[in-house]
């Protein structure tokens, strides 16, 4: 399958990403997606202060309530997820360890993957 086979701003594009996903549907999408960058963004800042963790505190649990709301995964386990659980706990460790960039889970990530 060819993404936009016209060019980035065809309309004609646009219009049959809308009738297959609708409207409402992809804007949604386009809205986690934005919340999510600009999360990645600000949590890779080199400090925190106070307020800044209050502010995201507040952030939270909208966006985790609009992404299961959005998402809405139906297979599996559903929206029961530990890494959606676990972002509740983000504030937490930040305040524990300082910054996400002071600390790392890659080794933890690796001992799960199969071989």
């Amino acid at each position: 399958m060819t993404l936009n086979p016209h060019g980035i701003g065809s309309n004609f594009y646009n219009q049959c990403v809308i009738i297959i996903i609708g409207g409402d549907h992809l804007s949604g999408f386009i809205k986690v997606m934005e919340i999510t960058l600009l999360l990645e963004v600000w949590l890779n800042k080199d400090e925190f202060c106070e307020d800044d963790l209050c502010v995201f505190e507040q952030l939270l649990p909208y966006y985790i309530d609009l992404f299961m709301m959005i998402v809405n995964r139906k297979e599996g386990a559903g929206m029961k997820l530990i890494k959606v659980h676990l972002l509740q706990h983000f504030m937490t460790m930040i305040r524990l360890f300082g910054c996400p960039k002071s600390f790392d889970t890659s080794i933890p990530e690796k001992t799960t993957s199969q071989k």
